[in-house]
């Protein structure tokens, strides 16, 4: 009796283990996308400002290595195979800090964590950082930013506004996000410039 029930219970493990193991096929591939820099073209004159110093993006929890999808009716869902290459709020910080030593309009641009006093700190929230899946057609990488300028000396807020970019994927599906969530960075830089060379006269 007992022969009949050990052979039973290995086919049973042996059953188990293949539908693990996807039935000896491939495990399934992570796609990792990534926050890079688009070149800024730099503002013509003079800088606006000797110095600005960048603080670490804080973001919302649910922004971390995980792609999260918001669809049409406003539900959310994690990506079970994309992954972020990097946590958006750490690539974020770095790739904005970047597009505005480029923009070349500063003298110096650095993080807040260095020892130099900066005229103008920028304190930046995560409000979005998300893959779209829109009714018909392309999908959209869409990404919301709080911008917070302030004067280290005096404390005065130079500017403070929340700035939403949005770029359309190549299809319906996560390929492109990152390369699309780079220019939503880029178009959000761009805008925050103008805002404040217009704060500043």
């Amino acid at each position: 009796m007992r022969r009949p029930l050990l052979a039973a219970l290995a086919i049973v493990a042996s059953l188990f283990t293949s539908s693990c193991l996807g039935l000896g096929g491939e495990p399934p591939v992570i796609t990792r996308h990534s926050i890079d820099l688009i070149p800024i073209q730099p503002f013509d004159g003079d800088p606006l400002f000797p110095s600005i110093a960048v603080r670490n993006f804080e973001g919302r929890l649910r922004y971390g290595s995980r792609v999260l999808r918001v669809d049409g009716d406003g539900t959310t869902t994690y990506l079970a195979f994309d992954r972020w290459l990097e946590d958006p709020n750490e690539a974020l910080t770095d790739v904005v800090r970047e597009a505005l030593a480029q923009s070349a309009q500063f003298t110096v641009v650095g993080p807040a964590t260095t020892a130099f006093k900066p005229e103008l700190m920028l304190d930046v929230t995560v409000l979005s950082c998300d893959l779209v899946r829109t009714d018909e057609g392309p999908w959209r990488a869409r990404l919301v930013l709080r911008l917070d300028a302030a004067r280290l000396e005096s404390a005065e807020m130079l500017h403070a506004a929340v700035y939403k970019a949005e770029r359309d994927l190549p299809g319906e599906s996560s390929e492109g996000l990152g390369h699309a969530m780079s220019e939503c960075v880029h178009d959000v830089v761009k805008a925050a410039l103008l805002d404040w060379d217009a704060a500043t006269r």
